[in-house]
């Protein structure tokens, strides 16, 4: 599930922060007070930390710390992000492990997608039937 949110990261830009002093940040000068946003889903496909970054791999070894940067990072990691892991775990384990002949209610067209400019569209909700 850690591979699944490195490379569908829900949330793709994290908070702005801003600079309490001036100072240069990747060879760019940021000015005291100007924001800075960062790109959650493309630090989350970096070649130095992950390699073949654009390639689900499901049996990838996660990389430092917990791997991915889905929920945020510092004090601005989401609050609920353990009991999201938890709610997965669960999930994945009842619904397709522990069960035989789940299938999609409906077919793919009943399946709801919210779309991401510039990035493809991910099923809201996935119904389906035991």
């Amino acid at each position: 599930m850690q591979e699944l949110l490195r490379h569908v990261s829900a949330v793709h830009v994290g908070a702005t922060l801003y600079a309490t002093e001036d100072l240069e940040l990747g060879g760019v000068p940021v000015r005291r007070g100007e924001g800075v946003t960062s790109g959650l889903l493309a630090a989350n496909r970096d070649p130095g930390t992950f390699p073949e970054p654009g390639r689900l791999d499901l049996g990838r070894e996660p990389a430092r710390g917990t791997g991915h940067i889905a929920y945020g990072h510092g004090a601005h990691r989401c609050i609920g992000a353990a009991l999201a892991n938890l709610q997965t775990e669960v999930l994945v384990e009842e619904l397709w492990l522990r069960r035989d002949g789940l299938t999609l209610a409906g077919g793919r067209d009943a399946v709801q997608r919210v779309g991401f400019a510039g990035d493809g569209s991910y099923p809201v909700g996935l119904p389906v039937r035991f």
